[in-house]
């Protein structure tokens, strides 16, 4: 019965500790609820944009493959140069992404 409480109460405090994001996420997970529901790109861009300007004054980083996701929509809208950017922006925040964004830039870009 001690064993269960000790590991309740340690659940407890490990939860309580969690509630503090390394990354900014808000909203950030709707958007890709949104984007399987095939909202058009210029939407799902406009609400990237945000996120990031918030991101920003907040100074918290985005979460790894936010700037790819964006490069990805602009790309999908014609935007080719700042799909290469923010491909370049994700392998800059992320180095562990870089294999797959190269792969991504000599295919699309």
């Amino acid at each position: 019965m001690r064993i269960l409480i000790v590991l309740i109460f340690s659940f407890s405090l490990l939860s309580a500790c969690s509630n503090q994001s390394l990354y900014y996420w808000n909203g950030y997970e709707d958007q890709l609820n949104d984007y399987h529901q095939d909202k058009p790109p210029s939407e799902l861009i406009d609400k990237l944009e945000k996120i990031k300007a918030r991101s920003q004054s907040q100074e918290k980083p985005l979460p790894p493959s936010f700037y790819a996701h964006l490069g990805f929509l602009y790309q999908k809208a014609g935007q080719t140069e700042k799909f290469k950017e923010l491909a370049r922006e994700e392998k800059k925040q992320y180095p562990e992404s870089t294999s797959f964004m190269d792969f991504l830039l000599k295919r699309g870009g």
